[in-house]
């Protein structure tokens, strides 16, 4: 069974400025990040140990995906 997967308050307020940025400079290319980044970090949902383990902010419990060079956990 798929887990949710807890986007922390900060990672979101972070693919917002990135969004924000993109809209400026690439206005097509937003969505298009903001819905992969979404889409990298679902593999977290399937296979939940999958990533990097993030002992800073919680162990074993937290895992983080590299999604074009911009880090999430």
């Amino acid at each position: 069974m798929p887990a949710d997967v807890l986007w922390r308050p900060q990672a979101l307020r972070d693919l917002e400025a990135i969004e924000a940025y993109y809209k400026e400079v690439a206005p097509d290319f937003a969505s298009v990040f903001v819905a992969g980044a979404f889409e990298a970090t679902r593999v977290l949902s399937l296979f939940a140990r999958s990533g990097r383990m993030v002992p800073e902010v919680g162990g074993e419990a937290a895992h983080e995906v590299i999604y074009h060079r911009y880090q999430s956990f």
